[in-house]
């Protein structure tokens, strides 16, 4: 799937906010938002949905206390396929 239907791309954190590389998303049919789920990446979805409309954040279930991203989410024995698929669908 990856790669193929869909490419990752990171900003590295929720504050680094380059407008150059968001641009280079915006020929993108589609893009899905999925910050880590710690409280602080709010700001960092909100601004990239309000610059590459329409932007969709997804919010998924933690696995386990004390998750907060997709890397937690996988080690944890998330399916990221699945996950993804459920919001392209």
């Amino acid at each position: 799937m990856f790669g193929t239907v869909l490419t990752a791309v990171t900003f590295g954190s929720c504050s680094a906010r380059s407008l150059h590389w968001a641009e280079l998303l915006r020929p993108a049919p589609r893009r899905l938002i999925f910050y880590d789920q710690d409280g602080e990446s709010d700001k960092g979805a909100a601004w990239l949905m309000e610059t590459l409309p329409p932007a969709e954040r997804v919010i998924w279930n933690n696995l386990q206390a004390g998750d907060k991203d997709l890397t937690d989410y996988h080690q944890h024995g998330g399916d990221l396929g699945k996950l993804v698929k459920g919001w392209l669908a």
